[in-house]
């Protein structure tokens, strides 16, 4: 409504001193005419860049992921991948969000609204816990009430200031691996020797799985 009123104020304003007939009116009814529109490009000035009758809202949600391995590999696999050497806020992540599901890419940039993609961070981090999880916390601009969005809201409302997305994982029972460690991970399985795979199989699924990552982590690391 405000652009509305300043066009109003502007027609006005400009009719107010240049077509009243009498000096004093113009004066008079020009000056509160101007104070007018000085005032409500104020305002709207404030609210583009200052969030004028805003209020930064929070939320957060929490869901469990599961391995792009699937059941089969005793241990869960998350793979990452970097899109700049030094960059570790904005990892693109593959996981399945369904335990029946396909493996997908997650935090994917968005080509098309780059401004909005750097807003998102994407990180992981492993921990003493017993599921893969995803953590997203998303912060918005609101409008405080329906008056200030009457008046000022022209697309405003729900634009994003910051996303967070945190992946934890279990430290002894998963592995991060990236696209290339992912391709070598065949190659070393397949170096197991069948009495290792058989002593393995005795074992309950979460020792496989420390087993698995302890192995692997150990190729890795030659």
């Amino acid at each position: 409504m405000i652009i509305y009123v300043i066009f109003i104020l502007l027609i006005l304003t400009i009719f107010a001193w240049t077509m009243l007939p009498s000096k004093i009116l113009k004066i008079t009814i020009g000056s509160v005419l101007t104070l007018a529109l000085t005032g409500a490009t104020i305002s709207l000035t404030a609210v583009l860049h200052k969030h004028y009758g805003m209020q930064q809202i929070t939320t957060t949600s929490e869901q469990k992921i599961y391995s792009v391995a699937g059941e089969e590999s005793p241990a869960g696999i998350l793979v990452i991948s970097k899109l700049g050497k030094e960059d570790s806020k904005h990892l693109v992540m593959v996981y399945k969000n369904e335990k029946t599901g396909s493996a997908e890419p997650h935090f994917v940039p968005n080509q098309k609204n780059i401004t909005n993609s750097i807003k998102k961070e994407s990180s992981y981090r492993q921990a003493n816990v017993k599921d893969a999880t995803l953590v997203s916390k998303e912060t918005r601009w609101r409008w405080k009430d329906d008056q200030s969005k009457r008046w000022f809201d022209f697309g405003q409302d729900g634009e994003l200031v910051k996303q967070t997305n945190t992946v934890t994982v279990p430290k002894d029972s998963w592995l991060v691996l990236t696209n290339n460690e992912m391709e070598k991970l065949q190659s070393l399985l397949s170096k197991v020797d069948g009495s290792a795979m058989k002593e393995m199989s005795k074992l309950s699924k979460e020792e496989q799985a420390k087993m698995m990552v302890k192995m692997v982590r150990s190729e890795l690391n030659k």
